[in-house]
């Protein structure tokens, strides 16, 4: 019977616009927490976030979503529904500048894209080309060097035309080749060349991932935005607690690696949603909207330079 009166008394505090079905939610349902930790430092390309690609067209689980577009709910009459809602900051969020003819060092590439062995094993390319590649090492020697670097697979060195090029996100700062093969015979040509001391030039296509500093701030202007835990229950609970309260938020999922999370935006005019805001403030939950200016705000340092044609026409491992 107690359950039930305090049950009554929340529903009339919503009623009279104070969210205590909300406020009790979070402190029974601490599942829906989400951290927006710095993902692990390997080498591996896939766990840098895609930010680039959030606010994007996608089409996930039988559902097409355009760009800048989400899904959310809202109060109209004495109706909750559902609807859509297109933001165009949202869908101008991520940019991809593509330079052709980017000339570096070998050393200079900090991550892979793909391998036949767990790139995420691996702190370091040294630390792959000890555990993964010491067949190819060998002696320190030019010989084995040219032998490793000869291997056609790594394409950005032997093929004139190759979807492999090399990539840079403002919120990593690492240099990654983005390759299709070759990964045990980069690293191991990476290795020996530093021991060495001989400089491996590299030409290939250079793609510069960012964040909008404008975007993020023309975003923020209209929404708070929160990053939640995409765990189904946890997120019906919030859903009864918004309708409960009548407050409006729109929904999209995180870019990946954060399949688990998504991102929750609520409307600055809806002046019950900035209750909300409040309390996902107060109760510590991950302010992604913070995250993301963080992020629009790094600059970036960007290693080698533009190759001039003749440059870039000229094979990089005949240079040794």
């Amino acid at each position: 019977m107690q359950a039930f009166w305090a049950k009554a008394l929340r529903f009339t505090l919503d009623r009279l616009g104070r969210p205590a079905s909300f406020s009790h939610m979070l402190e029974r349902e601490h599942s829906l927490r989400y951290e927006l930790v710095d993902q692990p430092r390997s080498i591996a390309a896939s766990e840098v976030v895609r930010w680039q690609d959030w606010g994007k067209p996608s089409h996930t689980n039988g559902m097409s979503r355009a760009a800048g577009e989400l899904f959310g709910w809202k109060a109209e009459g004495s109706e909750y529904r559902s609807y859509r809602h297109c933001i165009q900051a949202l869908a101008n969020i991520g940019s991809t500048e593509t330079l052709e003819h980017w000339k570096c060092e070998i050393q200079d590439v900090a991550g892979l894209s793909a391998s036949k062995s767990e790139l995420r094993d691996f702190s370091s390319l040294d630390e792959m080309a000890e555990s993964r590649a010491r067949y190819l090492l060998g002696d320190i020697t030019l010989e084995n060097l040219k032998t490793s670097l000869d291997w056609q697979e790594i394409r950005i060195f032997h093929r004139e035309s190759t979807c492999d090029h090399l990539a840079i996100h403002q919120w990593d700062g690492r240099l990654f080749l983005m390759n299709s093969g070759g990964s045990h015979h980069f690293a191991a040509g990476r290795y020996l060349a530093v021991r060495l001391g001989v400089e491996v030039p590299l030409h290939a296509t250079l793609r510069i991932h960012r964040l909008s500093r404008t975007a993020v701030m023309e975003l923020l202007e209209e929404y708070e935005v929160f990053a939640l835990a995409d765990e189904p229950e946890a997120y019906m609970m919030f859903m009864d607690a918004m309708r409960g309260f009548r407050a409006g938020f729109l929904w999209c999922a995180l870019p990946r690696p954060y399949e688990h999370g998504r991102a929750v935006l609520l409307p600055r005019k809806d002046t019950r949603s900035m209750q909300i805001a409040t309390l996902l403030h107060q109760t510590g939950h991950a302010d992604l909207g913070a995250h993301l200016l963080d992020i629009a705000a790094r600059d970036m340092n960007i290693p080698g330079a533009r190759a001039t044609a003749a440059d870039a026409r000229r094979h990089s491992v005949a240079t040794f």
